[in-house]
């Protein structure tokens, strides 16, 4: 039991250094574009407004969150909808030749290898969900649980003490 929980909370630890590098990664690559995006928007006085609002602003926005409520919440599903996002933002670029669509193609690559990184990262959590031991992994607490549990089962002389202690009076005038 000991080897199995030390190779689970290897994996465990594993998975969590995925999900920090993957969201910081994610705030990282798309937090600094709309920084960039909304401080373009502040420089030119409202000259070129829509471009960098809905391109910088709101597309990688929804990237950013999509990729980060992947690894928030551990779901694939929505770990997917990041490169879909930047998919549909690379597709709105180039039709609507807002930017050239460099960064944006960086961005959908990055963010489907982050997206295929997280969904194995999931994978692997789900499997770890219905080990015994989950979260931490230490016979110590697995020990402590089964003591907790153990300690609120009541003896037959405890029942039986409750039981004599309802239906006794506390009163002389029964006697």
């Amino acid at each position: 039991m000991s080897d199995e929980f030390s190779r689970n909370g290897t994996l465990m630890k594993r998975c969590t250094k995925v999900y920090n590098f993957v969201a910081m990664a994610y705030i990282i690559s798309c937090g600094s574009i709309v920084i960039v995006s909304l401080g373009m928007m502040i420089l030119s006085v409202f000259r070129i407004f829509i471009g960098p609002l809905f391109d910088g602003v709101i597309c990688k926005a929804a990237i950013m969150a999509a990729g980060y409520l992947g690894v928030y919440k551990k779901d694939t599903m929505i770990a997917i909808l990041a490169p879909c996002a930047a998919g549909v933002n690379l597709i709105i670029d180039l039709i609507s030749g807002i930017s050239t669509g460099t960064i944006t193609v960086i961005i959908l690559l990055l963010s489907a290898a982050l997206a295929l990184v997280t969904a194995i990262a999931n994978s692997k959590y789900h499997y770890l969900e219905g080990q015994a031991g989950f979260p931490y992994f230490n016979e110590r607490v697995v020990y402590n649980e089964m003591e907790r549990r153990q300690s609120d089962i009541k003896s037959e002389y405890e029942q039986s003490y409750e039981k004599r202690k309802k239906t006794s009076s506390d009163q002389m005038d029964d006697l």
